[in-house]
């Protein structure tokens, strides 16, 4: 049991990672909508949050 908790904890922050490095090279597409990049901000946000990451609202923000 515990062997499995370990990797399932490591399979999360590795996911967390990749979200991470995904939000920072976050950047609007040139045939994109606001709503549009607006919305996959919060998708990849909110993943993130899911996996553990505390996000302040000042944060996506200033994205």
């Amino acid at each position: 049991m515990k062997r499995k908790y370990q990797g399932s904890t490591k399979v999360k922050r590795a996911q967390l990672q990749a979200l991470r490095r995904e939000f920072e090279v976050l950047a609007m597409q040139e045939n994109e909508s606001v709503d549009d990049y607006f919305s996959r901000t919060l998708i990849i946000a909110n993943r993130m949050t899911a996996h553990g990451e505390r996000m302040e609202q000042n944060t996506i923000v200033e994205m």
